[in-house]
């Protein structure tokens, strides 16, 4: 719903690349990605990018397929992964 209303009022482009934001900040609970003795602000960040990363490759499949069960079973799957 996010990327389809972000569509609408900045650009397909604009819509991946701030959905796939907010979908990296929402899974920031999940845990920190590893990064060694850097420090919480690189965990963050690193977290931040490695999720935001995995939900432009979920925006772009629904973009293409304009359905919204094919990111969902490719998000299940991943999840199923551990």
């Amino acid at each position: 719903m996010l990327q389809t209303r972000l569509r609408l009022l900045a650009g397909t482009g604009w819509a991946l690349v701030l959905q796939a934001l907010a979908f990296g900040v929402w899974h920031l609970g999940l845990g920190f990605t590893n990064t060694g003795h850097a420090g919480l602000v690189p965990a963050i960040a690193s977290t931040i990018v490695h999720q935001s990363l995995l939900g432009l490759a979920l925006g772009v499949l629904f973009e293409r397929t304009r359905n919204l069960l094919v990111p969902t079973v490719v998000h299940v799957a991943l999840n199923s992964m551990g």
